[in-house]
């Protein structure tokens, strides 16, 4: 570098333009990652959650599954879901009184 001057010059306008471009897009990465936490942060704060504790339990297949079931009940969730106390009655009577059945 000694005959040439103009190289470190160049070099160090280099240097300095890239790190100028990585801070100004740093910076819009920024911008977007905290715009995006504030949009999340008021979904949040605008939803209303709830727990359903009564839902039922044997529904009658539907009607893409009708030729598995063929008419029978079955189960609208997970067999190792429980049935209410209230309602066990209703499971051992078997008949129509399954649509009744809640979880």
């Amino acid at each position: 570098m000694d005959g040439h001057p103009w190289v470190a010059f160049v070099l160090l306008c280099f240097l300095i333009l890239s790190a100028v471009i990585v801070l100004a897009t740093l910076g819009d990465f920024e911008t977007k990652v905290l715009s995006m936490f504030r949009r999340l942060d008021n979904e949040i704060q605008q939803s209303r959650f709830l727990w359903v504790t009564e839902f039922p339990l044997f529904t009658r297949a539907d009607e893409d599954k009708e030729f598995l079931a063929h008419g029978r009940w079955s189960s609208s969730h997970h067999p190792f879901t429980a049935p209410m106390m209230d309602d066990i009655e209703l499971i051992q009577k078997n008949g129509p009184h399954l649509a009744a059945v809640r979880v």
